[in-house]
């Protein structure tokens, strides 16, 4: 697979201006189900959170991911966050250890995560290790908590509806609302 990047809508009002800067999210893994259950997972995130949209970037290796880390360090618009799975010429920890002093924040999806595999990630600086099981659409409260893992690792603070005083209560109801249009990434 190409490197593909979605515009997502986010959870903004029909008509409601975005006036907050988009996240961006480097998916890197082997599987492209993976990335559209990682993208369906973050499509609540503007909706619950002060973010414009969300924009995720597909990498199918981690030799792709660092190349267009790379290119992004020298100009190109940065990535502010990065979501690993498996890739098929790396593992989370090398692609970590390769990224060497970018200040990216990572998150790893790991298939167990225990606590000596979160130790070896925050060694090479992974910020946060969760579950696989977490971006399947049946999980809900596994699919919450993912959102909330990577809204702090992207310093995003709660929507707060000033009629209700809750985090996104009356925003949250168009999260569903997102449309994608494909760009092809060189």
């Amino acid at each position: 697979y190409a490197s593909v990047t979605y515009r997502a809508s986010g959870g903004r009002l029909p008509g409601q201006p975005a006036t907050e800067p988009p996240a961006r999210v480097l998916i890197v893994d082997e599987h492209i189900n993976s990335f559209f259950q990682i993208d369906e997972a973050l499509g609540p995130l503007a909706a619950t959170h002060e973010v414009g949209q969300v924009v995720t970037t597909y990498e199918r290796t981690g030799q792709k991911a660092l190349q267009l880390l790379a290119s992004e360090q020298t100009g190109r618009r940065p990535v502010p966050l990065v979501i690993v799975g498996s890739m098929p010429d790396m593992n989370a920890l090398d692609l970590a250890r390769a990224m060497g002093e970018r200040r990216v924040p990572v998150v790893m999806l790991a298939d167990r995560p225990d606590e000596s595999l979160r130790s070896l990630a925050r060694g090479v600086g992974i910020g946060a290790v969760v579950t696989r099981l977490s971006i399947e659409p049946d999980f809900k409260q596994g699919r919450a908590e993912f959102r909330r893992v990577v809204a702090r690792q992207l310093g995003l603070a709660p929507r707060t509806d000033p009629l209700r005083g809750a985090a996104g209560s009356a925003t949250a109801k168009v999260a569903g609302t997102r449309s994608y249009s494909p760009e092809r990434i060189n």
